[in-house]
């Protein structure tokens, strides 16, 4: 959830139009919980996500529930843990230690791995500036 308002925000300061929404119930915490973030050049007149640009999922569950058909050109960006042991990644699929990356900062670095996947997507695809997810940070 901190995830997406910090890229809402980011979006905004780099001067594009947006609508962030959250979807969660009892599974936020150690679960699927999603948010949906929309950024455009253009006014927003549905803010409906169909097939999205990106899709990035911290957990098996999220992957098997959210890792759902991209956008052309799509990426979607996965903690290597959500992959089942065997099992090929979805095509456009990057894979990357997220998880414990954000362990190796720290005794509650874990907390931080929403951060540390937003961080790895904006250096991935530029979906903001860097200087506008400081920002928001």
């Amino acid at each position: 959830m901190l995830a997406g308002v910090l890229l809402a925000e980011a979006g905004m300061f780099d001067g594009r139009h947006v609508v962030s929404t959250q979807s969660y119930g009892p599974e936020a915490r150690l679960g699927a919980a999603k948010s949906e973030v929309v950024l455009s050049e253009r006014e927003i007149v549905l803010p409906e996500v169909r097939r999205p640009d990106i899709v990035v999922c911290l957990s098996a569950e999220a992957y098997r529930k959210h890792g759902r058909p991209l956008a052309p050109e799509g990426v979607r960006l996965v903690d290597e843990r959500a992959i089942e042991d065997g099992a090929e990644p979805l095509p456009g699929t990057i894979v990357l230690p997220l998880v414990s990356t954000a362990r190796g900062l720290g005794p509650n670095g874990e907390l931080g791995t929403n951060v540390v996947a937003l961080g790895a997507l904006v250096a991935l695809t530029g979906v903001v500036t860097e200087a506008s997810l400081r920002r928001a940070l």
